[in-house]
């Protein structure tokens, strides 16, 4: 009953704090815990955090895996022949259009970055380095301003979006364990056909672009405390 208070509380404490207008909120470390508790997960969506549980945290990153995987999968399709791209991007008045055929988003867990150092408890520690993280294409064209301007008309291209360095989220270290906290990344994944329009003729290419979610000014993700 008393965790049970202390959660409630907790949350009742953070949405007073957005409703003030003030970024920063604190949560509290359980000493029991090996790696994650109910109350130190905190995911952005849409430039908006929410305290969230650990089982939610690791579906997150658990499907962000699996969306890695079939992108890995989707990769292997793509043909990459650079003899051809060679000689085919010396024609002229050459246009493009994209269009998109798959989409979805998850959680990056191979870009997960610590945002904060190691500390010692009892001690409390708060995100205050601010990642950047780029969009990565792949495809069998390279990608020049003009391939990924149509790209960018068609899904809204985020070539690069960082985490909030302003974005206080304060951690409290038992004593005798030790801690820091890491942010995964949101990213995007489209799989799409480039058409290719020049004087040679027509052509198409199998594309696969992986941008960082930025709905605000600053990228979506996962913020964990990570506590041994």
């Amino acid at each position: 009953m008393k965790k049970k208070l202390l959660s409630l509380s907790l949350v009742a404490g953070f949405l007073m704090t957005i409703m003030s207008g003030t970024m920063a909120f604190a949560v509290n470390a359980d000493e029991n815990a090996n790696v994650l508790t109910a109350e130190n997960a905190v995911i952005v969506e849409n430039g908006i955090p929410r305290i969230i549980s650990s089982a939610e945290a690791e579906k997150l990153l658990a499907d962000g895996q699996e969306a890695e995987t079939v992108l890995l999968h989707e990769q292997e399709q793509i043909i990459h022949d650079e003899s051809i791209v060679d000689t085919y991007q010396t024609a002229r008045a050459t246009e493009y259009n994209f269009k998109v055929t798959n989409q979805a988003t998850a959680l990056w867990a191979s870009d997960q970055k610590r945002v904060t150092p190691m500390v010692v408890g009892p001690a409390t520690i708060s995100s205050g380095e601010s990642h950047t993280f780029t969009a990565s294409y792949s495809g069998g064209i390279t990608f020049t301003p003009a391939v990924l301007d149509s790209i960018s008309a068609t899904i809204n291209l985020t070539k690069s979006a960082s985490s909030n360095s302003s974005f206080t989220v304060t951690y409290t270290i038992a004593a005798g364990k030790t801690g820091y906290v890491v942010f995964t990344p949101k990213k995007r994944t489209t799989v799409g056909t480039l058409e290719e329009f020049s004087s040679y003729g027509y052509k198409t290419y199998k594309i696969t672009v992986v941008d960082p979610v930025k709905i605000s000014a600053y990228a979506d993700g996962l913020y964990q405390l990570i506590e041994k």
